[in-house]
């Protein structure tokens, strides 16, 4: 009977806690009621088609990126990124596109890398929303702890920009948070990555077709914020050392500069 009794406890503590995550993706689904134009839809499904090592790849490999070393930095003393941070991320939904998944060998890594949910957490959040194409079982990764919420959902990065509301007054801020994700092309030329190579025929179209790609990511972010709003970029190692375009771009954009975060003016 006692064997029953525990079983019995531990079905329905299981029931709950995916009835939580039932709740908790509805609702973020609600709120992602902004139809995405057919140009947008395009370009996500060329984003999704590039994705790899292929050679019709939108973004650089995403690896080495420096957002393992959040935590560090956030806890460091008399930092002003800290300070940033905690102002940033306090009472905001914290948006991390392209928030990965850690599966298989990779699991035995995932309590020591889930350091930006962490944070979010301790540095009082309300909800963090991880966007990704692989994002895992997002049932059993979603979860409310203590009243953080942390909602995962399955999309390409562009289409949920595009699905997320106008903001208003009334609505809650926000954090976007980018993590070594850095598009193949230059913005404003055609140009690969910071290499002096010229594309021509199919491939400049093609090319044409990534920066538009760019051109609408940021007027999505820029649209789907309001003041104080914060976008966070971390770029890998090997581009660390070179201007990204949103070093460039978030100022067109009513974005100024501070202590790595890019503030909505």
């Amino acid at each position: 009977m006692k064997f029953f009794i525990v079983y019995m406890e531990k079905d329905i503590c299981q029931t709950n806690t995916e009835n939580i995550a039932d709740g908790l993706i509805a609702k973020l689904s609600q709120e992602l009621n902004r139809p995405v134009s057919q140009n947008i839809a395009e370009l996500s499904r060329l984003a999704v088609k590039g994705l790899g090592h292929g050679g019709d790849s939108l973004f650089f490999d995403i690896s080495e990126p420096y957002a393992y070393e959040l935590m560090g930095w956030i806890k460091k003393d008399n930092s002003k990124f800290a300070e940033s941070f905690k102002k940033h991320v306090a009472g905001k939904d914290v948006i991390d596109l392209g928030c990965g998944c850690y599966t298989g060998f990779n699991s035995l890594l995932r309590c020591d890398m889930e350091y930006l949910q962490k944070a979010c957490k301790e540095l009082g959040a309300k909800r963090y929303i991880g966007v990704d194409l692989y994002p895992g079982d997002i049932k059993a990764r979603t979860k409310n702890l203590d009243g953080f919420e942390e909602v995962y959902v399955k999309d390409e990065i562009l289409s949920f920009l595009a699905k997320l509301p106008d903001p208003t007054e009334s609505s809650r801020g926000k954090m976007f948070f980018l993590s070594a994700i850095e598009p193949c092309y230059d913005f404003e030329s055609e140009r690969m990555g910071n290499s002096e190579i010229e594309f021509f025929g199919e491939e400049k179209e093609r090319v044409k077709r990534a920066i538009e790609y760019m051109r609408n990511f940021y007027d999505e972010l820029s649209r789907a914020t309001k003041k104080s709003d914060a976008v966070l970029f971390l770029p890998s190692r090997a581009r660390a050392m070179h201007a990204l375009d949103c070093d460039y771009q978030m100022p067109k954009r009513g974005f100024k500069y501070e202590n790595l975060f890019f503030v909505k003016e």
